[in-house]
């Protein structure tokens, strides 16, 4: 019977919409840059860690590599999350929104309660 208990529980606290958001996307491209972010549970959030970076369609050695550029995302519905982003051309965090949509995601992140947001797309590897 515990057990049971245990995997309804489980069931029930796991978001299943946060399957949409995992994997590896390809991020906007911009000055000839972009990278590759792999999406994965960072215990019951969900972050995106730079796995490779590109400059001009060659592979380069960013000193974003390996770094978590998406934290603390966590479902708000269906296709959609927020959290944070942190842009490393500027080494400026953002609040962020996540929207999926099939193999496009929409990234909006936003300062100052967001009054100033920019956006951008990726793409699912």
């Amino acid at each position: 019977m515990k057990k049971i208990c245990a995997i309804i529980l489980l069931l029930i606290t796991t978001p299943v919409s946060a399957e949409q958001l995992l994997g590896l996307w390809i991020t906007e491209q911009r000055s000839g840059s972009y990278a590759h972010v792999l999406m994965k549970p960072c215990e019951d959030k969900i972050c995106g860690t730079v796995i490779k970076s590109f400059e001009n369609g060659r592979e380069v050695e960013a000193a974003s590599l390996g770094k978590v550029i998406v934290y603390d995302m966590v479902a708000d519905s269906e296709k959609t999350y927020a959290g944070r982003v942190w842009n490393p051309r500027n080494d400026k965090t953002y609040i962020a929104k996540l929207r999926v949509d099939g193999d496009t995601l929409a990234l909006r992140g936003c300062v100052a309660g967001g009054l100033f947001c920019s956006k951008r797309t990726w793409t699912r590897i």
